[in-house]
């Protein structure tokens, strides 16, 4: 399992619970904050780093209590601790952290999934095997209690030292991005930092490369066209997770010319990212049945250097999540909307071809389709939810009721009127 490598928080750990172990320490010898200052106060946070570590040392020790004393001067503190107090010293600032980066409802690593997640969905935990303990403060029992009761299904292995690990693992990453001094035998994996994706022809952004993907790597995804006899196609690329094209960021954009004009929904376009270790990716769009190739590469984007500017947008799009959640409802019925106008407008067209339909009747129908009509004109993103919501529900009464017109003129039985395919129904 890849995670992302800006997920979580790279400042929480040992220091967090020395910070903890301080407040404690002051609040039992009556010391006011401050009163410590200069070497004292380092030999301070340094003799309880030594007190945490000798108590949780041994094998088989249950709520085991440690005393010590530190000395200041002439005079001593004694300080004495159970595995009990210890836990509830830390537990407001940093268990509840751990697990609300694991579990919280809004960004949690193992959240339930919701509307919300469009973009950055949540990882599986039955889908973990193994966690791997790295850093001094995996080896609190408390915190591997807390992994073990999340991930029930993985397996902890700590069998590594956790210090001499992240030092490894940091000499190494050093090593990496030095080209000459590489260590050919070790690949650090990255990822994918944001989704990449494409503009359809109802503004919305449609996502082609999902974020958290290790690289280099790629997707591919059909479309077809929305306007009849289009012989060209503009590829606007961007990278984001907002629904609407406008809100993410845009990159860059490249045309692919038709050969031969089709009706709408006729041509098969395949529009592929290609994702590269340098951060770079490259975009293609292609005429399945002209082999018409038309692609751009565009410079590294939002890499390890660009982390602060991945977390901005990110930020961006939580704190306008709610309005996404309903942008991305209104456009799922928008489409809905655009999938029943399709059928209403085939049987429409059958109806006048077979002229076996009185024209009156013919009129009302053609003057419904005619109010459709004025209706997406004038409508647009900024149409309420509600009005969606009303059309559709007249328009699939208007529908049942006018197929049932069209079958009975044909003297049909129900269920031979054609519906339009539904395949790449993405629209450039």
């Amino acid at each position: 399992m890849i995670v992302n490598k800006f997920v979580g928080d790279n400042f929480l750990g040992g220091e967090n619970v020395n910070d903890c172990l301080v407040e404690v320490f002051y609040k039992r010898n009556n010391i006011k904050k401050g009163e410590f200052t200069g070497s004292d106060e380092l030999r301070l946070r340094l003799f309880l780093e030594k007190f945490k570590i000798n108590l949780f040392s041994g094998e088989g020790l249950v709520n085991k209590t440690h005393t010590d004393s530190f000395l200041v001067g002439n005079k001593e503190y004694p300080f004495q601790m159970t595995h009990d107090e210890f836990d509830s010293s830390v537990d407001a600032k940093v268990y509840s952290r751990i697990r609300d980066l694991l579990e919280g409802k809004d960004n949690g690593l193992f959240r339930e999934a919701s509307s919300r997640d469009f973009a950055d969905k949540p990882v599986d935990k039955d889908s973990i095997s193994k966690v791997v303990l790295v850093g001094g403060s995996t080896r609190i029992p408390k915190i591997k209690d807390i992994i073990k009761k999340i991930c029930p299904k993985a397996e902890l292995h700590a069998n590594i030292d956790a210090d001499k690990a992240v030092a490894l693992g940091a000499a190494i990453m050093a090593c990496n991005s030095d080209p000459y001094n590489a260590n050919s035998n070790v690949m650090i994996i990255s990822t994918v930092p944001l989704p990449v994706g494409i503009q359809l022809s109802d503004g919305s952004f449609q996502i082609i490369l999902e974020k958290d993907k290790s690289i280099p790597t790629e997707a591919t995804m059909p479309f077809t066209t929305v306007v009849d006899n289009q012989t060209m196609i503009s590829v606007n690329v961007a990278c984001g997770v907002r629904p609407l094209f406008e809100h993410n960021e845009f990159i860059g954009t490249f045309n692919l010319q038709l050969k031969s004009m089709q009706p709408r929904g006729v041509p098969k376009i395949e529009v592929k990212v290609e994702y590269f270790s340098d951060y770079s990716f490259k975009v293609t769009a292609k005429d399945t049945a002209s082999d018409v190739v038309e692609s751009m590469v565009f410079k590294p984007n939002y890499g390890p250097s660009d982390s602060k500017r991945v977390q901005e947008i990110l930020k961006t799009a939580e704190a306008n999540a709610a309005k996404d959640a309903e942008t991305r409802n209104k456009l799922e019925k928008l489409r809905e909307f655009e999938t029943l106008f399709s059928t209403y407008e085939m049987v429409l067209k059958e109806a006048k071809e077979k002229k076996n339909i009185e024209d009156d009747v013919l009129f009302v129908y053609q003057s419904f389709y005619d109010g459709l009509i004025d209706w997406k004109k004038n409508s647009s993103k900024d149409v309420s939810l509600e009005s969606v919501d009303e059309t559709i529900k007249n328009l699939n009464e208007k529908l049942t009721e006018f197929k049932d017109v069209v079958l009975k003129a044909a003297d049909k039985v129900p269920g031979e009127t054609k519906e339009p395919k539904k395949e790449d129904d993405r629209v450039l």
